[in-house]
């Protein structure tokens, strides 16, 4: 019998998988695309996905570090920064934007909202919508991860012609599938709202103070 508190495999069984492994996986998938890869070759195409990956190491890198001072990790920093991105955001909203499962956004809000960095609110429009804001405490969290990662492309932007950086936000953009185009685009009209909501508010407050 395998004693499961051990959480060790039995003898072989890691063998066994390995051997079993390249089969499994020529049956499971297919190879998407057209097979010459629409003219690109398959090392510039491999290089491209290099890069991309120690990018993005690089740029979460900073993140990671200040998050797991404070035992939160890139989980809790992709809902942190969607919703100040996208303030008011429903609970059913920012499920669908990061694809992920109702169990793994319900545990991660609910850390944030311990933490006092996330605060929910019943929708203005619909009372049984769940709108989630960052508090003053997520949104100074917010920037200072986004400054780290600001950072790092402003280097980065500083070393490329104006017309390199148009040309890898059309390529990001173009990898994106057209409901999160459109989700992006939202996000902004949102966010414009939120502002404007917020300065029309801000400027009916009384002032004070030298005139």
């Amino acid at each position: 019998m395998v004693d499961i508190k051990s959480r060790k495999p039995p003898r072989g069984a890691a063998a066994a998988a390995q051997d079993t492994l390249p089969d499994a996986v020529t049956e499971a998938f297919e190879v998407p695309g057209d097979p010459d890869r629409r003219g690109f070759s398959e090392e510039e195409l491999r290089r491209s996905i290099e890069l991309m990956f120690f990018a993005y190491r690089d740029m979460t890198k900073g993140p990671d570090e200040m998050l797991a001072t404070m035992g939160l990790g890139r989980a809790h920093h992709r809902v942190i920064h969607f919703i100040g991105r996208n303030p008011g955001v429903t609970v059913a909203a920012l499920l669908t934007l990061l694809r992920i499962t109702k169990q793994s956004l319900a545990r991660v809000l609910r850390e944030v909202m311990e933490r006092h960095l996330v605060l929910q609110r019943q929708g203005i429009e619909d009372r049984r919508q769940r709108q989630l804001f960052l508090t003053p405490r997520g949104a100074a969290l917010e920037a200072q991860l986004s400054a780290v990662q600001q950072e790092n492309l402003a280097r980065a932007f500083g070393g490329v012609p104006a017309a390199a950086i148009d040309g890898w936000h059309e390529v990001l953009w173009s990898m994106l599938d057209a409901e999160d185009r459109d989700r992006l685009q939202h996000a902004l009209e949102r966010r414009q709202r939120h502002e404007a909501r917020n300065g029309d508010e801000a400027g009916t407050q009384p002032q004070s103070g030298r005139k």
